[in-house]
């Protein structure tokens, strides 16, 4: 399935999500979140964290690579490979930004889905 790099990742959820004829209540029984989060999420209400987005890609039964939207990275690497093969600098900055209020997380990463957008 090929990865589309301009869409974020609220978009690539609901497409993903709907390819599998899944709705929002099945996948945050599947996932074991709740259904509101997986609504607030695909509105961009809400950023999940890594370890979410895990359990939402493996309740799709797809790559992590394919929810995340990273073109870059091969669709078999395991999470801990994807992590490993970020650089330090970006690594301390994603440790910088987890240490921002939600409110100011949300900001960022609003800021980063439109310069992906581009």
């Amino acid at each position: 399935m090929p990865v589309n790099i301009k869409e974020t990742f609220p978009q690539r959820l609901v497409r993903l999500r709907k390819e599998k004829g899944i709705s929002q209540k099945e996948l945050a029984t599947l996932s074991g979140l709740s259904p509101r989060m997986i609504a607030h999420y695909e509105s961009q209400v809400s950023h999940p964290s890594l370890d979410k987005v895990e359990k939402i890609a493996h309740a799709l039964s797809i790559q992590l690579t394919d929810l995340l939207g990273s073109s870059q990275t091969p669709v078999n690497l395991e999470p801990s490979d994807f992590i490993s093969s970020v650089n330090t600098k970006t690594l301390k900055q994603f440790k910088k930004i987890l240490e921002l209020s939600p409110q100011d997380r949300s900001t960022i990463y609003r800021m980063v889905d439109s310069m992906l957008q581009k």
